[in-house]
Order: C-alpha cells, then structure tokens, then sequence
C-alpha cells in the first residue's frame, strides 16, 4: 500500500528541525512532496503526476467513476507524451477553431514572464488496462498543452521578435533554441506545474458528457462541437470525412494565400462558409439525419444530436460494428451521389448554391434517383436550377395562388425565398414546388424510371434460347445452353419509358461475352459497336431494328 511519511531532522547543533514528506508507494520507492499537498488534504484528495501511475495502477476495490484533483509538470506531460501513454489529440475533444501563432507564444510568455499567472487546468482522463496498465487522455485542454507547450518544445513555432524573459532576449528561438542557449530557462519550462484533475473509471459515454455538459457548459460550443465529443463510428466519420481524411465533397480551396485574407473554402460548396466552427461537420451530419430519419420532416439541432447519440450508446447500431459496416454502405452510395451532383453544378449556380438549398438539390434527387431508379444528373441539377429561377420569377409569379402545404392559409412566397431554415414549413414547400413540376415532366428533371425488375428468370431464358434456334439473337453464331445470357433488347437503364421492361418480348439471347459488351447500349449504339469490330449480324436484329425506326 501507498502511503505519506513525515520525516524529522536536526541540523548539526541540533537547534533547528527540518521536516520532510515523502509519498511511499507500494515498492517502498520515495518521492518529497510539499507540505502543503499534505496539511491541506489527504492523498487520496490530491494526485502528483510523479505518483500517478502508482497511485491509478494500485487502487483496491470496485472501479468506481470519480475525480481526484492532481498537479502535472511540463517534463511528465512531454516524458507521457514522448513514449505515447499521453493521448493528447482525441479527436472527439478538438475544437476546430485552432490556436493561433499569437496565443502559442503567449502561452510560452505566461511560463516564463508571468509568475503571477496561471495556465488554466486541464483535466484528464485515467485509462488502466486488465494487466494494470496505466494511460491518460487530455480531455480538456488539449491546445494548450498540445499545440503551445509540446509544440514549442517540439520546435512547432518561434517565439516573436523582441520576446524577453528577464534581461534574457529569446527572440525567434524555438524549443531547441532555448534550451541550447538558456538551458535554466528550458528546465523552467518543464519544471513548470499546472493544476489538473484526474478522472477515473469513466465510460466513452461519461466523458464524452464531461466534455460537453460539465467542461464546456459555460462555453460557446456549438451543437456540432457537442455532437463531434460523442465517441462511436458515426461521429468518427461525419468529423473524418468533413475535415480530417476529408472526402472529395469537402476539398478545401485557400484563396488570398500569403494574405491577411487568407482563409479556405469548399471546392464544391463555396457559399458554405468555413469559419472554424465545424460548418462543414454540421452540413454533414444535416445530410446524414436527412438520410437515415428522413429529410422532408425538417432539421433541427436537437433532433440530430438525439439522434446521434442515440445510435451511438453501448450496443446501438452506430456504436456496434456490423450494424454499422451496414450503415456505412448506405452513407458511402449517398455520399458518391452527392459528389456526382455538386461537379456538374455550373460556375453561375454554385455562386448561389447556399447551404440549404444544397441540402434540399441533394436530397431530394437522391430520394428520386431511389424511388425511381435512375437519375440523369447534369438533366436533374439543370432542371433544378432551372425551377429556382421561375418560381423566383415575380413576373412570372408562378408561386401566386399557391399556400403553404402544411399552412394553408399562408401564402407561398418566391421560390428563393424558401431556403432560410431547415424547418418542416420551408422543405415542405420547397418540396411542393419540386413535386408540381416533376408531375410534368420526368424526364426534364433527369428521372428514369426503371423496371423494379433486374433479370429475367431462368426458365424464360431457356424457353427463348430454343425459340431463337440455340443461336445468338445479335450476331446468328451458335450457342450452348451452358453458356448463355439473358439480355434485354432495349436496356433496361434505359427506362420503362424508353421500352426498357423486363418482360418476355424484350428479352434476347447472347453470350455472356457479349452481354457484357452490351451493357447500357441501345440496339442502335450496340449495332454500330459490333459492326465496328467486325461482327457479322444475325438476320432478326437487322430486322427488328428496321421495323423499330
């Protein structure tokens, strides 16, 4: 057992005692402690990072969650951080927002000029594995500790020009600087303290709400910032994607480089502005709820972060692995498919494609392209656009004599107007606008509606086989049963409207090699193919496709 000792000693004349505390930990080691650590509380109150370990890797009894204040020094926190049982980049516990040159060196200035003052409290978390041993992960804290104190002695950044401690000119040095030139000063910096609390037994859950409901209560953390804290696959990804090992939807251009002006927008989605405040985190988790519980309800903070941290408890279907490999496919289709949408968006629209009308341009052709089966998208995002315009339009005023779909005594405004909010009102709307002139016309808004049925049945295929004479419907060459394939004549990505059915006239008989030829072709586009690589064609296909012009 760990435990405090008092030790008593004379000086040489024996007119003076000198008293002494020293920890003991279990091995009998000694470690002198301040007496004020022992006179003001116990050391079950109190935790010294230099007996941490002893301390975290020995507790008796049940695990209990519960918090211990402590002390760590600069030199433990880098020795931790050096040999990696210092976690100091949880993404869960980031803030977008990163530290600037200024607050770095400030924060190297407090150290080292300002004797007065204090560096704020981090606080960590106490990770014991099964065989006892002993991690930590900065909760809260993680710019000052990371990115100025570690990164300085990491040689991350200079300190300014004119920087003085004392009568001692640090200027433009680095970590490496200072402790070649001023090693007195370097040992100041890692004998430097800074009051932390140690947090114990806690869950992924308990943390995450720590960081959020306690730590940053009094802060001003946005909901994206909260919902990023929420430990489990979708949060991982929505923060990946949008930022870290960021997807081609969020490709980042740096405009005015070199400038005061300097700052980064959406490749895609410039009119999404990026102001270190998880901006494009948010649109994406929009996206994803849209996805999952259905877009056209509306979208509120409240409502996604319910959602995700629902589905990221123990055992929820985002927190458990195979649910959410299944998930995860889902979201990658969606993913692509709204990639595929924003690269064919044209200069002059993607100027006024804002966030929310970006949201409702993805959503509402993904729910299509499900529905019916294909989608055009350069056809869709024209049509879109297009449907903008007019029911924008005050001369036209398409938009009079029209209400609200869920308030029919309120009056339908101009189609820009619409995409203020994500509210159940303003989709609700926009939805009805997109829906009356999809009844139109389909096909203008890129549509194609395909046969819910991809293949043919076997026994259909055998029957036809026999009835074109065990032949190659395009090309006459004689075929074995064996080795046959099923194709439709007319494609059926071409559309039911474009005779695209899966239905016995439509079906014909090839090989496989050339069904895969075929692919999406048309009779037409397939015969030139064909004729091209010097194929000879049967006598029905020349036929059937005079008969069809």
């Amino acid at each position: 057992m760990s435990r405090i000792q008092k030790k008593q000693t004379r000086n040489y004349n024996g007119s003076e005692t000198k008293t002494q505390w020293l920890y003991v930990d279990a091995s009998g080691n000694t470690i002198q402690i301040d007496e004020s650590q022992v006179t003001m509380m116990s050391i079950e109150d109190y935790v010294r990072c230099e007996i941490a370990n002893d301390i975290f890797g020995n507790r008796e009894g049940e695990p209990t969650p519960f918090s211990t204040r402590g002390g760590v020094s600069v030199r433990w926190l880098y020795e931790m951080y050096n040999i990696r049982t210092l976690e100091t980049g949880s993404r869960e516990y980031q803030r977008e927002k990163v530290a600037t040159l200024q607050f770095k060196q400030d924060m190297i200035k407090t150290i080292l000029c300002r004797p007065w003052s204090r560096i704020p409290e981090v606080h960590i978390r106490v990770i014991v594995n099964k065989k006892g041993v002993v991690s930590y992960e900065i909760v809260d804290g993680q710019q000052r500790i990371a990115a100025c104190i570690i990164g300085f002695l990491k040689d991350e950044f200079k300190l300014p020009k004119g920087f003085m401690a004392g009568s001692l000119d640090l200027s433009n040095m680095n970590g490496s600087d200072v402790r070649n030139n001023y090693p007195h000063l370097y040992e100041q910096i890692l004998n430097y303290r800074i009051t932390n609390t140690w947090y114990e037994n806690l869950t992924d859950e308990m943390t995450s709400d720590l960081f959020v409901e306690v730590l940053n209560k009094t802060n001003d953390m946005k909901p994206q910032e909260k919902r990023n804290a929420i430990r489990g696959f979708l949060s991982s990804y929505i923060r990946d994607n949008s930022r870290y090992e960021t997807h081609e939807l969020f490709t980042r251009n740096t405009l005015n480089v070199g400038k005061k002006n300097e700052k980064q927008v959406l490749k895609y989605l410039p009119k999404l502005a990026l102001a270190g405040r998880m901006e494009a985190d948010e649109f994406l988790s929009q996206l994803l709820y849209g996805l999952f519980k259905g877009w056209s309800s509306g979208v509120t903070n409240k409502s996604i972060t319910d959602w995700v941290t629902d589905t990221q408890r123990e055992g929820a279907e985002n927190k458990v692995l195979a649910t959410w490999n299944t998930n995860k496919k889902s979201i990658d289709e969606f993913m692509t498919f709204c990639l595929s949408i924003v690269k064919v968006v044209g200069d002059n629209h993607r100027a006024m494609l804002t966030k929310n009308m970006a949201f409702t341009l993805l959503s509402y052709g993904y729910e299509k392209q499900q529905t019916y089966g294909k989608l055009d998208k350069q056809k869709y995002v024209d049509w879109f656009f297009d449907v903008h315009t007019r029911w924008s339009d005050i001369g036209l005023g398409l938009y009079a004599n029209h209400t609200f779909p869920h308030d029919n005594k309120k009056a339908l405004p101009q189609f820009n107007q619409l995409f203020g909010g994500l509210n159940k009102n303003a989709i609700g709307a926009q939805i009805y606008v997109l829906d009356l002139e999809l009844k139109q016309d389909k096909s203008k808004a890129g549509v194609i509606e395909l046969d819910s049925r991809a293949s043919f049945s076997k026994s259909d295929i055998n029957r036809k086989f026999f009835e074109q004479g065990q032949k190659c419907f395009f090309t006459g060459e004689q075929l074995n049963i064996s080795d046959i394939a099923g194709d439709h004549y007319i494609a059926r990505s071409l559309g039911i409207e474009r005779g695209g059915l899966t239905e016995y006239h439509n079906l014909v008989i090839t090989s496989p090699a050339l069904n895969n030829d075929k692919d999406n072709k048309s009779p037409e586009e397939f015969h030139k193919f064909l004729q091209k690589r010097g194929y000879e064609i049967s006598t029905e296909f020349e036929t059937r496709l005079q008969e069809s012009k």
